[in-house]
């Protein structure tokens, strides 16, 4: 449409069109200038639709603007390109995302005699899957893949079998005498009787019936392995004045005595005489031997180590 014909078509309208000439102040974006019109110092702060056939337009760019119903549209550009008129030269714009226009012929693109634009084959190759790089990899033993691409674990006839554990690999064990696994997999010692674990036995050491003169309060062993641990409380029996005075005064039953002779050395607190020093012996035959000053119905308390046969 031609100048003419654009104000006679606005001044049939509803309202009356005004053309004014402009230079181009901003270029906003693709669709939208700033403008400072002619007889005005300053730049319009609002930026004003341009014509599609106007582009492309540049910052300080001539340009005729029509005024209608209180805003502007800039229809052109005046220039040594605008030819005076309509048989001026066309400027391809160029193409966005927004607006057709031109382009150029980039990498892996090639355009035939017709003008049709085509991709070309690249030369891609797929790097090797690794821990830090995303790749290919190749279906191996235990996996499948669907049509689909989907990967999925198989099992099959490659099923895992625990070795025996060794003292020089890891392995399986089996949970043996002594020994309790709880629904955690922790493995404990459980007690019982087998090789390796505490025993507890109450009164071990009985009082020797052909002597009265002592009494045992009290005895229990533990045993662990080989390794017997002797607690005893025993009262004396007669006063035992002379240091040097052995006493047997209980034996141990069979099965808790020890490999050879065994013997401690206790102090206990004597209210009327003080510290007082005693020896204790466990012997191989199971005798219990005292040897000690002390009173008449004086509680000692002392504890043997000793190996079993």
């Amino acid at each position: 449409m031609s100048i003419k014909a654009a104000r006679r078509s606005a001044d049939q309208g509803a309202g009356k069109a005004d053309f004014l000439l402009a230079v181009v102040s901003t270029v906003v974006d693709e669709e939208t200038v700033t403008l400072v019109l002619d007889g005005m110092s300053a730049a319009t702060q609002k930026a004003y639709r341009v014509l599609s056939s106007a582009w492309p337009l540049d910052t300080g760019s001539r340009v005729i603007v029509m005024k209608l119903s209180g805003t502007y549209v800039v229809l052109g550009k005046i220039g040594p390109d605008d030819g005076g008129g309509g048989g001026g030269g066309y400027v391809l714009p160029i193409a966005s995302d927004t607006r057709l226009g031109g382009i150029k012929v980039g990498n892996n693109l090639s355009i035939d005699q017709n003008g049709i634009l085509s991709a070309e084959a690249g030369t891609y190759s797929l790097p090797t899957a690794t821990a830090l790089r995303l790749g290919g990899i190749k279906v191996g033993n235990g996996l499948s893949v669907q049509e689909d691409g989907t990967l999925s674990a198989t099992g099959g006839g490659g099923s895992y079998v625990l070795p025996p554990a060794t003292t020089g690999s890891l392995g399986g064990v089996i949970v043996g005498s002594g020994l309790s696994v709880d629904g955690n997999g922790v493995l404990s010692v459980s007690g019982g009787g087998g090789g390796g674990t505490t025993v507890i036995t109450q009164d071990v050491a009985i009082k020797n019936p052909s002597i009265s003169s002592s009494a045992i309060v009290s005895s229990e062993i533990a045993v662990v392995d080989k390794l017997a641990s002797l607690h005893i409380i025993f009262k004396t029996g007669e006063n035992h004045s002379n240091a040097n005075k052995e006493t047997v005064f209980g034996s141990i039953i069979s099965g808790y005595r020890p490999a050879v002779d065994s013997s401690v050395i206790f102090n206990w607190v004597r209210s009327n005489y003080g510290n007082t020093e005693g020896y204790l012996w466990a012997r191989a035959n199971g005798e219990l031997s005292y040897r000690g000053s002390g009173n008449y119905n004086e509680e000692v308390e002392c504890t043997i180590n000793y190996l079993l046969p």
